[in-house]
């Protein structure tokens, strides 16, 4: 493997002889400048593969969004063909993070119905319900006979009417959730709530006349007691001295 290869990030002449077929470029006749593009493509390509963000890669390339759309409106150094490749990688990784939590055993079970409605739409999709299969293949020539726009088939209500019920139950999923309360507490402030329902250790002090009993008397008081009987038998409930 030649220093160029290494520099541009190709690991082997194997790898480099399949790029240069696919690509229709020759690495041996790259400038200094194609070298330099190379290497910030190869950066926003391997952003993008993992986050599919334009503005995120271009930042890690240090190129502009202006640059990143030149290249594939240009084509430059068969760029296209290697953004197609890392957006397949993204959505790959993407399936199998859905996979995976759909294998997990708390797995809502219309997270499993999605995916198989993706993987498999001849068996779970609208398909089912007895509809024509729907021609997914474009038309190969331009169409201007029929200008009138055509009317909604039944194959896409019915797919419409799925999606919408896959939208309610994942409502009905996350209708139990409620939002954490993030409001600061004040300092010196107890946060429980027994703190206004249970009566503070000063109401309950006899310097609070109101929050005791009508037969409480000062010992400073001069005027003759007036005490409440006692509910505990022998405490003034008719039992007099021994």
């Amino acid at each position: 493997m030649t220093i160029l290869f290494q520099q541009l990030g190709i690991h082997s002449e194997r790898d480099a002889a399949e790029l240069e077929r696919d690509l229709g470029v020759r690495f041996d006749d790259f400038t200094t400048d194609d070298c330099e593009t190379w290497i910030r493509q190869t950066v926003y390509l391997e952003r993008f593969s993992r986050t599919r963000l334009v503005t995120l890669a271009a930042n890690d390339a240090d190129v502009s969004v202006r640059t990143a759309r030149h290249w594939q409106a240009d084509n430059t150094l068969g760029f296209n063909q290697r953004l197609e490749i890392a957006g397949l990688h993204y959505t790959d990784m993407l399936e199998f993070i859905l996979l995976q939590r759909a294998q997990a055993p708390d797995s809502p079970t219309t997270l499993l119905m999605m995916l198989a409605r993706a993987q498999m739409p001849e068996k779970y999709g609208p398909a089912r319900r007895g509809g024509p299969p729907r021609d997914n293949r474009g038309c190969d020539h331009h169409c201007h006979r029929d200008s009138q726009p055509t009317a909604t088939s039944q194959y896409d209500k019915d797919f419409l009417d799925d999606v919408r019920r896959d939208l309610q139950n994942l409502k009905q999923l996350f209708a139990g959730l409620s939002e954490p309360d993030l409001t600061p507490v004040q300092p010196g402030l107890n946060p429980s709530p027994e703190e206004h329902e249970t009566p503070t250790h000063s109401a309950l002090t006899p310097t609070n006349p109101a929050s005791v009993g009508a037969g409480f008397k000062p010992a400073h008081d001069p005027t003759p007691s007036t005490e409440t009987p006692s509910p505990v038998l022998g405490e003034g409930w008719g039992e007099g001295p021994a």
